[in-house]
């Protein structure tokens, strides 16, 4: 189907979703703090069956503007 190989696709088992508030005053909750990021893994973990031992390759987006020029920047 539409020149897929199917035996090479990558499957996506699972994916999540977490934000939080920003005050900014510096608070511990960053974009690259485990209070954001935790949670989501263990999510996605939970969602899937797996764990990390189980995984080859992680994709993470961050979808706000903003955050994406501070991880490049970082």
């Amino acid at each position: 189907m539409y020149g897929i190989d199917r035996k090479r696709a990558i499957r996506i088992v699972a994916a999540s979703l977490t934000s939080g508030t920003y005050n900014g005053r510096g608070s511990d909750h960053s974009a690259f703090s485990p209070y954001r990021t935790e949670p989501a893994a263990l999510q996605a973990y939970e969602m899937s069956g797996i764990g990390p031992e189980d995984i080859d390759l992680v994709q993470v987006h961050d979808a706000a503007t903003i955050g994406e020029l501070q991880q490049i920047e970082a």
